[in-house]
């Protein structure tokens, strides 16, 4: 169930990181460089025709009969061990001695490429190992025109100072069912999660790709983006620049993408 998955990071998972408090919406201009990458992780494995005759076995069974999966698989075994030849036989004894002899160790493979020429079939195929979690990079370039908004620029990076940093447990919590204050001195309280919209108007951008709840994993403000150290006559700098890393902490699935995703 996608919408019992990403609720899990949801009102239950950001009470938990947050103590039931929401932290301040931040609207921004839309930035630069927007972008949305997506990934995945696939490897390549050496398989051999044998293994791939088993999970051939295997794999043709149908439901999920452990019974006929097992007898299957053993049948598959005895076919390959009467499908061995004189020649593995000896490469495995000529490995086995040098082994004993603390000679180099060669594999049956190594003895069968440097004896005959020939190796195995690895029967190399790339597999899906998992998607690679999605992370993106927003900058902003902000110029206060008067002191009020030199004071809102110093609220945003502060909001986000306090979002991607942990937090002193003080005060009593709950610690799987039980209170104990005196344990809290040696815990933290986890940064919050955060939720970053595309907007147009006061709807979510149909045209650009949106994100699930995110962490902050980089905070970078830089206070003389210009070259030059400048402010007004209270000390707020003229211009500042702010660049903010997230990382998604949901997969997103193939089932997701008309929703916005």
């Amino acid at each position: 169930d996608l919408n019992l998955y990403n609720k899990s990071v949801g009102s239950a998972l950001t009470d938990t990181l947050t103590n039931g408090k929401q932290i301040d919406h931040i609207v921004m201009y839309m930035p630069e460089d927007i972008q949305a990458q997506y990934g995945a992780d696939w490897e390549g494995k050496n398989i051999s025709n044998i293994g791939r005759g088993a999970l051939g076995t295997g794999g043709a069974i149908s439901g999920f009969d452990l019974g006929a999966a097992a007898q299957a698989l053993t049948e598959a075994g005895k076919t390959v061990a009467e499908g061995f030849t004189q020649g593995t036989n000896v490469a495995k004894l000529v490995s086995d001695i040098l082994k004993a002899g603390n000679f180099d160790t060669l594999s049956t493979q190594d003895i069968f490429s440097g004896g005959t020429g020939r190796i195995f079939n690895p029967n190399t195929e790339v597999l899906y190992q998992g998607p690679q979690m999605r992370t993106f990079t927003l900058n902003f370039k902000l110029q206060p025109r008067n002191d009020i908004e030199a004071k809102e620029i110093k609220k945003i990076i502060n909001a986000l100072k306090k979002a991607m940093l942990p937090k002193m447990n003080e005060g009593s919590a709950l610690l799987f069912g039980t209170v104990k204050d005196a344990n809290l001195k040696g815990f933290v309280g986890v940064p919050d999660v955060v939720d970053v919209k595309f907007k147009r108007g006061g709807a979510n951008h149909p045209f650009v790709s949106q994100f699930k709840p995110c962490a902050i994993t980089g905070l970078d403000v830089n206070y003389t983006p210009d070259g030059s150290w400048a402010t007004y006559t209270d000390g707020s700098p003229v211009s500042t620049t702010i660049r903010i890393d997230f990382r998604e902490l949901k997969m997103v699935y193939s089932e997701e993408i008309e929703k916005g995703f």
